[in-house]
């Protein structure tokens, strides 16, 4: 049984999904409007740019909308093919919505799979996930940016910075694949 807690904050809550090398990606080189994001998290990181010449990252219908959630991005193929993914696609029904820390969250998500072949921070399903104190911080909002339930644009304001030197670290602990 979910407390009244957690049911209240179920809405808030939007998943994020990796699909490991499915072939479901459909999208072209970098949009336009993703292009800054890249850039901030080439900062952020160390990454140097030329390194996602080959990377595909743009929009594509992944079934979320904003009275039952589901997917907003996912990361196709860092896994399997033992190197950096090619390919992110993120919701348009959810990037339409979002607001600019909403957007700054699921991008660092998906560019940590796809770049750095970070994984969420628990593969276990169901509602343990949920309330595991370890992985939240004392005001419910996530502790990592991998983890699967995205934060809420408020979470970031308040843990950008905690989030921000995550990725620091954790990034600049991962090898680079070549593409």
């Amino acid at each position: 049984m979910i407390s009244p807690f957690m049911r209240a904050l179920l809405p808030l809550l939007l998943v994020f999904s990796t699909a490991y090398g499915q072939g479901i990606c459909e999208v072209s080189p970098i949009a336009k409007e993703l292009k800054p994001y890249v850039h901030q998290f080439t900062k952020l990181t160390g990454r140097k740019l030329s390194w996602f010449k080959d990377l595909r990252i743009g929009f594509h219908p992944l079934g979320w909308n904003s009275d039952k959630g589901g997917n907003i991005g996912m990361c196709c193929g860092a896994v399997f093919t033992g190197r950096p993914g090619l390919k992110i696609e993120i919701d348009l029904n959810y990037w339409a919505q979002a607001d600019k820390d909403e957007k700054w969250a699921v991008m660092m998500h998906e560019l940590g799979h796809c770049v750095c072949s970070l994984d969420h921070p628990t593969e276990e399903k169901g509602p343990k996930i949920l309330i595991d104190p370890e992985l939240y911080f004392p005001d419910t909002c996530p502790k990592t940016l991998m983890h699967p339930y995205a934060p809420s644009g408020e979470c970031v304001k308040i843990h950008k910075k905690a989030y921000t030197q995550e990725f620091r670290k954790a990034c600049k602990n991962m090898p680079i694949f070549p593409l």
